[in-house]
């Protein structure tokens, strides 16, 4: 005959026992999460840090083309400033002062 199984000698985990693996086991996940938002703060800062270095790089780029652009053409407006002298410029016809005036008005309402 078969003995029954005596259930006396299992020994059956506490209450207490079966949560501390839960409460391990939330802990973990919230570690884990602290962990990611960490990383990706991280993250965030460098691309902001990344972003801000190329803006100055380009801003330091672009400032010097300008400038570089505006010494040509001062250079290239003195030089043709040099090319008039007053006396030659008054000698011109009346049709021609007239042709400039209407520029300069034409100019003038531009800007």
């Amino acid at each position: 005959m078969t003995r029954p199984l005596s259930t006396s000698n299992i020994a059956t985990p506490s209450p207490s026992a079966r949560r501390s693996p839960l409460w391990l086991t939330g802990l973990f996940l919230l570690l884990l999460l602290v962990g990611l938002g960490y990383q990706l703060w991280l993250a965030r800062q460098d691309t902001i840090h990344s972003a801000e270095k190329m803006t100055r790089t380009l801003t330091e780029l672009l400032a010097q083309r300008v400038s570089g652009d505006f010494d040509r053409l001062d250079a290239l407006l003195r030089f043709a400033a040099g090319e008039f002298s007053p006396q030659r410029l008054q000698s011109l016809p009346p049709e021609v002062h007239q042709v400039q005036s209407e520029r300069l008005a034409r100019l003038n309402c531009r800007f």
